[in-house]
């Protein structure tokens, strides 16, 4: 199946747009950004529904006079002076050394399909969160609105999340849901991956990685190889990182966590270019930027 019958170049920067503005710090600020966003009308978008959790955060929003819908989940936050830094992660982001089975019983989701313990603590918070004005959640906001296509994306943090909640929304909505996940590390077991794959046979699943971004090769233990011997031969990685990242392989192995993404193999891989970078943390941050995406997709606007 090729997942990419749908894809094309201005859906591809809309979403990784929608996903960048996620990371500003209030519904004002996400507001402002939106009315920018003119790739599909000059008028832009408008914020319809934004919530708030201790490490996540989350809007919905539409073209202007368009019927449809995107969600967008913010990333990782990197200052670590505000508490979602800690949150995202020692919670969400490097809680994978336990896998647990589907969070949401009403969703009818197989015994075996199981995600890390931290990806479903994040998917519980989303699906708690209340609109800041409205008090509704996404899915009470969401059966408001007349059945249409649903865009869901995120970067990073933000896509593992959107992979995950793009099948509860598709179990819980009338929505047609199309997900939109940049740099996205994996979230599930194999029975997972292969059960979002049957979910979504015949319609749109868009992963998009950089090439040279070492995130999207997180968790599985080739995944982790493949990090060990990024850069090649640019910056080394350090000692002080890959030592531990051969602690985190051993203890996968052990307790035969295996990871896989969903549509393994396929998607949207964009060629990133080293920076020739001494700093083998700098080239992960610069690969991994969602402005970089933004810029290997083609984006020539500021942002």
């Amino acid at each position: 199946m090729n997942t990419l019958t749908l894809n094309d170049d201005l859906m591809l920067q809309l979403n990784m747009l929608l996903a960048s503005i996620a990371y500003e710090t209030s519904r004002a600020d996400i507001e402002s950004q939106l009315k920018n966003v003119t790739l599909l009308g000059p008028e832009g978008f408008e914020l319809s529904w934004f919530g708030q959790g201790a490490g996540t955060q989350m809007y919905v929003a539409n073209p202007v006079g368009s019927p449809a819908n995107f969600v967008a989940i913010r990333g990782s936050v990197i200052d670590p002076a505000t508490e979602a830094f800690w949150v995202d992660w020692l919670d969400l982001n490097i809680r994978v050394f336990h896998q647990v089975p589907w969070p949401y019983a009403n969703d009818a989701v197989p015994a075996n399909v199981k995600i890390a313990a931290g990806s479903a603590a994040g998917l519980l918070e989303l699906t708690a969160m209340r609109d800041t004005q409205t008090s509704l959640s996404l899915i009470n906001y969401l059966s408001t609105l007349m059945p249409n296509m649903l865009m869901v994306n995120g970067h990073s943090l933000g896509a593992a999340l959107a992979t995950g909640l793009a099948l509860h929304l598709q179990k819980q909505t009338s929505h047609w849901v199309l997900p939109y996940t940049f740099a996205a590390p994996t979230i599930g077991n194999i029975p997972f991956a292969r059960y979002m794959n049957n979910q979504f046979a015949g319609m749109y699943f868009a992963r998009t990685y950089n090439t040279l971004d070492n995130i999207p090769k997180f968790w599985s233990v080739a995944g982790i190889n493949a990090v060990q011997a990024s850069f090649n031969p640019g910056p080394a990685i350090p000692l002080l990182i890959d030592a531990p990242l051969e602690i985190v392989k051993g203890i996968l192995w052990e307790f035969e966590h295996g990871y896989e993404h969903v549509h393994e193999g396929e998607g949207r891989a964009l060629q990133g270019t080293p920076s020739l970078n001494d700093s083998w943390l700098e080239e992960v941050g610069l690969q991994h930027s969602h402005l970089t995406y933004l810029k290997l997709l083609g984006y020539q606007q500021e942002y």
